[in-house]
């Protein structure tokens, strides 16, 4: 009797808790509005916060995406000023990519400086868990 009231007790637990709200999903906090020269000369101030870059941006398939300071830069491929980002390329981005590959995007994302990272070529760091803002083409 004792056993079969102890399984009824665990099964009533377990049951509250399966059904629980747990919100498990951490929340960005707003981003910070960062130069992408403050963010590269500054990383460690900006590790694992949720930021928001203005640049040029390179997207290839298969290789890592980067947002450059300059357009200028974007051109020579001056990988010293841009700092790289993970963004999901997939049918339904197809397009903001073919509209915002090299030009002038704002993004947001959480931050992780290059050191951390121990990769020459992510040197100055990457953005995870990207959102594009704004893409203008017309530049």
């Amino acid at each position: 009797m004792t056993k079969t009231i102890s399984i009824f007790i665990l099964l009533f637990f377990g049951t509250i808790n399966c059904f629980s709200q747990d919100d498990t999903e951490p929340k960005l906090e707003k981003p910070i509005e960062v130069s992408l020269e403050n963010l590269i000369q500054h990383s460690k101030r900006f590790e694992k916060k949720n930021v928001l870059v203005q640049g040029y941006a390179k997207f290839e398939k298969g290789k890592i995406c980067r947002v450059f300071i300059s357009k200028e830069d974007l051109e020579k491929n001056n990988l010293e000023n841009s700092v790289c980002f993970m963004f999901l390329m997939e049918g339904s981005t197809y397009g903001t990519i073919q509209k915002c590959n090299g030009e002038y995007i704002i993004l947001s994302g959480v931050y992780l400086p290059g050191k951390a990272l121990e990769s020459v070529e992510l040197k100055n760091g990457i953005l995870t868990s990207v959102s594009i803002k704004s893409c203008d083409d017309s530049k």
